[in-house]
């Protein structure tokens, strides 16, 4: 865990996400699949916070909601908004024709990258809503609160979700993917308040880690370029993209063991300071990188991944420092209005 009570481990596993995505779109590991859902399930993961018991209780508030919404427009509105009037001083409708720029300005289209903005915008609308019934219930039947029983019931309603959107052939919205996150945060919650299990989970950390390393491995090879050195036949077959929810209970799990494992090998790499600081930028890094690729036309991918991964990278830090003083202005000037 950081200094600043952030965990490392998560903002890590969300930096080698974004690493990943880049290079993707480079060209050099078709892993763009995977790694969204990595930023999903993290997102579901987080959305209850498994380090502290009943914290979901507060969705039972309408006010908490409300202040639900305010945080993350605040983590998020100024950022895209000011990554997309950049695009436009410098590309005018160029990058983004004008009919896609409106509807994007306000969420009302998935266009390019910017599809996981908006599938985050409606599934952050969405979930506390579902949140907020199933704590109503919950208040009524004790049994609803049992940690199993609810990772139970965002597993089923995520398998459920998925099985109509098939069904119907409809948007593939990613709203399952968030909710196997909530699920695992369950599990993990379930598990860490098990005073048994957890003296097992310590007795047996090499067993714990070897599985991270598996899975870590498993995420790798699942490129359908690798996937296609061992077998001719998988080119193209590419995992994260045509598994949805296979992969977000692979990428889950994941999650789990890098949390239950923090002081372990691959918790400490997982966590160590450059991952975490690449995650802790992943929102603006994700915006930014995709626009930078027009303009690095160079013979190798490789060249062009340190190229854009190195602005993106720079360009998402100002960024956040610049968004930060803003939103601080803001919740100053709010908070002094209140007093005032």
């Amino acid at each position: 865990m950081g200094n600043n009570g952030r965990r490392t481990q998560i903002d890590g596993f969300r930096g080698i996400a974004t690493i990943l995505m880049v290079m993707s779109h480079c060209g050099i590991l078709n892993l763009g699949g995977i790694s969204n859902a990595i930023f999903f399930a993290i997102s579901g993961f987080l959305f209850i916070n498994p380090f502290k018991d009943d914290y979901e209780l507060k969705y039972r508030k309408v006010g908490e909601i409300f202040r639900f919404y305010k945080n993350r427009a605040l983590r998020i509105l100024p950022t895209y908004y000011i990554v997309l009037l950049a695009v436009f001083l410098i590309t005018g409708f160029g990058m983004i024709p004008r009919e896609h720029f409106i509807r994007i300005l306000y969420f009302g289209e998935a266009y390019l990258h910017l599809w996981y903005m908006y599938d985050l915008v409606r599934i952050l609308l969405i979930v506390p809503v579902v949140m907020f019934l199933y704590q109503s219930a919950a208040k009524r039947t004790g049994f609803l609160r049992n940690d199993l029983v609810c990772m139970a019931f965002w597993l089923v309603s995520a398998g459920i979700i998925r099985l109509v959107i098939i069904r119907f052939d409809l948007y593939n919205l990613r709203i399952y993917q968030f909710m196997i996150g909530i699920a695992a945060a369950y599990l993990f919650r379930f598990i860490r308040k098990q005073e048994k299990v957890c003296n097992l989970i310590r007795k047996y950390s090499i067993i714990g880690n070897a599985l991270i390393f598996y899975l870590y491995a498993f995420i790798i090879l699942s490129s359908d370029s690798i996937l296609s050195l061992l077998v001719p036949s998988m080119k193209t077959k590419c995992i994260g993209w045509m598994y949805f929810f296979t992969t977000s209970l692979i990428v889950s799990l994941l999650l789990i063991l890098i949390v239950l494992y923090e002081d372990g090998f691959w918790g400490k790499v997982t966590g160590s300071k450059p991952f975490a600081l690449i995650g802790r930028l992943s929102l603006q890094m994700y915006l930014i990188h995709y626009f930078l690729l027009p303009d690095t036309d160079y013979p190798s991918k490789y060249i062009v991944f340190i190229i854009v991964f190195t602005v993106s990278a720079c360009l998402s830090w100002l960024l956040d420092v610049m968004v930060t003083k803003i939103t601080r202005i803001i919740e100053g000037k709010v908070l002094e209005k209140k007093n005032g």
